[in-house]
């Protein structure tokens, strides 16, 4: 995996200074969801169900797949990979390293750190993000740079979409999002 450590000085002179802020103020930064039926909190771990199991992945994939489809879609080669407005990348849980996945990701990606990535060549990196984010181990954000996007996948099997052209966003993603039958959510 090929990822580049950056500075929160070198991502303020790329992106908007409002990633660093407090988002959940709508009018700061305005949002909408992406969102499916079904809604796991935290993972699987406590439904034991073996098509339990399958479902969350099929759903990281499908998550994955969305987010890859923007990317090539707008013409994002690249994104910045980090905690943004939150204090670190990790969740406060103690128990983080009994899950194989925590582990994994935590040999690519440190707890305060922004990364610079190939959208192309992190695809694992991304889906291994996006698991971790649903079973509530982490909480990193995706930024794309030229749409000038935050995305955060949630431990409620959603993403939470940061941005100033909200509409614009919306409309670049709905058919992405509708093939995968998913939908957009907008709380506004």
């Amino acid at each position: 995996m090929i990822k580049k450590i950056i500075t929160k000085e070198y991502l303020r002179e790329k992106v908007s200074d409002v990633w660093f802020s407090d988002l959940t103020n709508e009018d700061i930064v305005p949002y909408f969801f992406i969102s499916n039926d079904v809604w796991f909190d935290d993972g699987f771990e406590g439904l034991c169900l073996p098509e339990t199991k399958a479902t969350f992945y099929n759903y990281v994939q499908q998550v994955l797949d969305i987010i890859l489809s923007f990317a090539y879609k707008n013409e994002e080669s690249k994104c910045y990979i980090g905690p943004f407005h939150n204090v670190d990348n990790y969740e406060r849980w103690t128990n983080k390293e009994e899950f194989d996945c925590f582990n994994e990701l935590k040999n690519h990606i440190a707890n305060n750190d922004y990364f610079e990535i190939n959208v192309a060549e992190n695809k694992e990196l991304l889906g291994l993000l996006i698991e971790n984010n649903f079973r509530c181990l982490t909480k990193i954000s995706i930024c794309f740079p030229k749409n000038n996007i935050l995305l955060r996948p949630t431990h409620h099997m959603e993403v939470i979409v940061y941005s100033q052209q909200k509409n614009q966003t919306m409309n670049s993603l709905l058919d992405i999002v509708y093939l995968k039958k998913w939908k957009l959510i907008d709380k506004a």
